[in-house]
């Protein structure tokens, strides 16, 4: 009886003893295949780097007529022969993005064959405001982009300081669309004087004036129009539309 009570060694089951070497097992599979997925990256990404196919073979530039071809080349940071995996093109286009003339671009690229095509909207200049005592351009849109050439021979908007910073590029691009629906109307847009009190003088060729108060108002600039249509356009002819149902005339030099 005594020694039914006796204590008895335990011995490590076969079971656990197997369960240990499969999981070994396991660990040394999952390693192996890390490494394996790891030297195929390297080895392709050497290959990536260093094959001929994945260099650029041609870069296209659509859409520019006032931004040369060479700026944006430069801008791009890329050239023929270049690994197009290597180059950033985001960062590309972000950068084009900052040069003044330009307006909107977009840039695609194929891996084989290696190319990249870019698509730029340029900025339409309008007029050219006087800054500063400095010529810039104004855009259709009413946006003050780059400096005017020398050769820029458009519209003149004088007096822009006149405007609050908050509400230029607003009324720039009301002007604009109302030196346009004039032009249509076969008069030629010479230049605008801005003035105290939002007072903008539009003069016209032949030396006719529109003179408007407290920003522009295309139903006042129509009836102006009408009123030209009935008495005739005459050279001196300033046409004060400030007043809700009338047109004040007066006539400088030989109009008068």
């Amino acid at each position: 009886m005594v020694e039914d009570f006796k204590q008895r060694k335990k011995t490590k089951s076969k079971k656990k003893k197997l369960g240990y070497v499969n999981d070994l097992l396991k660990l040394s599979i999952w390693v192996s295949i890390t490494i394996s997925i790891v030297l195929i990256g390297i080895c392709a990404l050497a290959y990536i780097s260093t094959s001929k196919v994945f260099l650029v073979r041609s870069i296209r530039i659509n859409g520019i007529s006032h931004v040369k071809k060479d700026r944006v080349m430069s801008i791009l940071d890329l050239d023929k022969g270049d690994n197009i995996f290597s180059w950033d093109m985001e960062l590309a286009k972000e950068r084009l993005e900052r040069y003044p003339w330009i307006k909107s671009v977009s840039i695609s690229r194929s891996f084989i064959p290696a190319s990249v095509t870019v698509r730029i909207q340029e900025y339409k200049p309008e007029a050219c405001a006087i800054i500063g005592g400095r010529k810039y351009l104004v855009s259709t849109g009413g946006k003050v982009f780059a400096l005017a050439p020398k050769s820029f021979t458009g519209l003149v908007i004088k007096g822009i300081n006149y405007l609050p910073a908050k509400t230029r590029a607003s009324f720039l691009k009301t002007l604009t669309g109302a030196v346009q629906a004039i032009e249509k109307q076969g008069y030629k847009v010479c230049s605008v004087d801005l003035g105290p009190g939002m007072r903008t003088t539009i003069n016209l060729g032949g030396r006719i004036s529109l003179v408007l108060w407290d920003g522009i108002d295309m139903f006042r600039i129509k009836r102006a129009f009408i009123v030209m249509k009935r008495l005739g356009p005459r050279e001196g002819m300033c046409m004060d539309l400030g007043f809700d149902n009338k047109v004040v005339l007066s006539f400088s030099g030989k109009g008068a």
